[in-house]
């Protein structure tokens, strides 16, 4: 109660430190100051509109009658007030979705992207409402890179519908931008399941960024991309000794498949005994044992084998790769952690 009285010192100060305050205490005391706290994002000072923002967003369901006040912070001149607003509507949950709409705006034209697209994660599939102004920005070449990254981890997070989420996302997997195409990827794999068709289809795409894209995103999914097996297989089967970027994404989602991916053993074997003395090959090696190793009982047929090639082994880093494998079937093959 102290510190909510506190809200109406008349030193700026003060009313600082009771929100701050105020935003850690919860239970029933944070309750009875919600409505101080709506009065002091009013305030003249940026700071405490802020403080008093950020504590509503720490009492989330509890602050839903202040979706609107926070609304309108989304337009306050100090960004780091629209900023906390836009966190606190995402904390308050479904029952800000009404604010979907214009924190997108605020993701696409302001400078608090990360914040925004917290907040719209947070509130999951009651952002849908945004997903075509989100989806449209994409599209505009100029969009500044931490935007557009920070959109897709939004979308992945919104959980949309495939059709309406997934294209849009992978079709990101050719920015120009690595942190966008790791954000494109992040998203997809918050998606699971629902994008492993489109991602088969991408493993074909005649642009390796696509391709290597697809495939950590499918690797990222993990045993649900197992129908994905057969296309990873022909991604990595070569005829010559040069490795592409996307081979080595795609021999590591093969082993985050685990045991479904068993069908990739002998190309996996075959991607292990290329001739070390090629330096494209050497990057792949390594993965390759790994991901044997992590196929785990699927792989135990083949130990005798792996074991020669370790005897041969003169790649110090391959080796402890091999070896490594070799414990972690044999602990499968046990029924033990590895």
């Amino acid at each position: 109660a102290a510190c909510a009285a506190a809200l109406s010192d008349g030193n700026p100060e003060v009313q600082l430190g009771a929100a701050l305050a105020l935003g850690g205490i919860g239970g029933g005391e944070m309750k009875a100051a919600l409505p101080k706290l709506q009065q002091a994002l009013g305030h003249a000072d940026p700071l405490v509109r802020a403080r008093a923002a950020a504590a509503l967003g720490r009492a989330g369901t509890e602050a839903a009658s202040a979706v609107n006040l926070l609304m309108e912070r989304l337009n306050d001149p100090n960004w780091e007030v629209r900023s906390a607003a836009a966190e606190a509507l995402g904390r308050i949950g479904p029952a800000a979705k009404e604010a979907a709409l214009p924190i997108a705006e605020a993701l696409i034209g302001d400078r608090i992207w990360y914040a925004a697209a917290e907040a719209l994660g947070r509130l999951g599939e009651g952002a849908h409402a945004a997903l075509p102004k989100l989806i449209e920005a994409l599209k505009n070449p100029k969009l500044d890179p931490n935007i557009a990254a920070n959109i897709c981890i939004a979308i992945g997070r919104m959980k949309p519908a495939p059709a309406a989420g997934v294209a849009p996302l992978i079709e990101m997997f050719l920015s120009n931008s690595r942190i966008v195409q790791d954000c494109a990827v992040r998203g997809v794999v918050s998606l699971g399941a629902m994008a492993v068709n489109d991602l088969k289809a991408a493993l074909a795409h005649k642009d390796g960024r696509m391709r290597q894209c697809a495939a950590e995103a499918l690797g990222g999914i993990g045993p649900a991309s197992k129908d994905a097996v057969p296309e990873l297989i022909r991604l990595i089967r070569v005829e010559s000794n040069h490795v592409g970027d996307w081979n080595v994404p795609a021999i590591g989602a093969l082993g985050r498949i685990g045991p479904g991916a068993k069908e990739a053993i002998p190309a996996l074997f075959v991607m292990l005994e290329k001739d070390p003395g090629v330096w494209a090959v050497t990057g792949a090696r390594q993965p390759a044992a790994q991901a044997l190793g992590q196929l785990g009982k699927a792989s135990a047929p083949q130990l005798a084998r792996l074991r020669e090639l370790l005897k041969k082994e003169r790649d110090h880093s391959v080796a402890q790769k091999m070896e490594r494998a070799i414990q972690m079937i044999e602990a499968a093959e046990g029924g033990q952690a590895p």
